[in-house]
């Protein structure tokens, strides 16, 4: 499995990945920080899992997910605000495979259960 976190905060960025893998030990964690670094790891690789901050400076997460090919990877959004429907809209309405939605701060638990689903 392998994962990419999209988060502009380093220590949440590294949270979320220890918790990933403690969750799935198979998994492998690929992170960044702003959203070009994001689009590379994207155009590069593919994704079992993203996890994407819906704030992300620049190009916002939703935006980052529209510009790439993401092959089925599942989508959780994250963010601290929780007024989040009308910004990932165009991501659902693309057909691009969201599950969910979870506002910051969350428990290793609601993770597990994206990674679970």
């Amino acid at each position: 499995m392998r994962a990419l976190i999209i988060e502009d905060s380093g220590s949440i960025n590294d949270w979320i990945s220890l918790v990933v893998r403690k969750i799935s030990k198979n998994t492998k964690c690929d992170c960044a920080t702003e959203a070009e670094e994001a689009l590379a790891f994207l155009e590069h690789n593919t994704y079992d899992y993203i996890i994407c901050d819906i704030d992300i400076p620049r190009i916002s997460g939703p935006e980052i997910l529209l510009q790439s090919e993401l092959h089925g990877a599942k989508i959780l959004f994250i963010s601290s605000l929780s007024a989040y429907q009308e910004r990932i809209e165009p991501c659902i309405t693309a057909g691009l495979n969201v599950l969910a939605f979870q506002q910051k701060p969350f428990l290793p638990e609601q993770l597990q259960d994206f990674l679970n689903a």
